[in-house]
């Protein structure tokens, strides 16, 4: 649905297992032409996505009460610079109004149909330095304590159910350096793409469901959020799946 190609890159640093030490110097940091909440009709912002090198990667319904709202899930070619669209409608529905829910930076696509949580998606924080994490934003109101957790624990809790991390990115907010997303916010999106079972939407996370996971950096005190549906790769998604 969404196709494009711009060759940015932004600084890294080493919060993933497979990067234990800081790495790259940015010569570029990305640059994003469209803002969170900014909206369109699914033409107009096709336009501007593929005007910035941006493809879907992904597609997932977002669960709202007894409601559906299609997520399309892109990037650019060197996965510097994506974006979270939502949808006015389902995936099934012909949507009216598309609008930027999130940018991302350093996107990372993990393979959700092989046994995981894979080492890629892990963070390199001691676990326990994400429990004190969780005990300082519940003393702030933040969230409640006993919905927050490492990021580790989480993806293994998930893996029972068959909830695998599709895909991760740093959330770059309006205004915000995005050099230094790597310190604010990291989001994963689980699902079970491989079982077919009845998914029935009153509760998605029976069948094909899935969630967005927030993970507080650097230690990764991670909380889930949204409910999804039917998460699935695109072809393009599937094609740049690590072998």
């Amino acid at each position: 649905m969404i196709e494009m190609a711009t060759p940015l890159f932004i600084a890294g640093r080493a919060v993933f297992k497979w990067a234990a030490v800081a790495v790259c110097i940015a010569t570029a940091l990305p640059v994003y032409a469209l803002d969170p909440g900014e909206c369109g009709t699914p033409e107009a912002m096709t336009a501007m996505l593929k005007a910035e090198g941006q493809r879907s990667i992904a597609m997932a319904d977002e669960v709202i009460g007894t409601r559906l709202r299609a997520m399309i899930f892109t990037t650019n070619d060197d996965r510097s610079v994506g974006y979270i669209m939502r949808s006015d409608q389902d995936s099934d529905t012909k949507a009216k109004e598309f609008c930027v829910y999130r940018r991302l930076a350093d996107i990372r696509l993990h393979d959700a149909r092989k046994p995981g949580p894979p080492s890629a998606a892990l963070l390199t924080a001691p676990e326990d330095d994400a429990r004190r994490r969780c005990d300082d934003l519940a003393a702030k109101g933040t969230i409640p304590r006993e919905t927050c957790f490492p990021l580790g624990v989480m993806l293994r809790a998930q893996e029972r159910d068959g909830f695998r991390p599709i895909l991760q990115g740093f959330i770059v907010h309006k205004g915000s350096d995005p050099s230094q997303a790597w310190r604010g916010t990291l989001l994963t999106v689980t699902g079970n793409v491989i079982k077919k079972g009845k998914g029935q939407q009153s509760n998605p996370l029976f069948g094909e469901g899935g969630l967005l996971l927030y993970s507080a950096m650097p230690e990764g005190a991670t909380a889930d959020d949204e409910v999804l549906y039917r998460p699935h790769y695109t072809p393009y998604g599937l094609s740049l799946l690590p072998n």
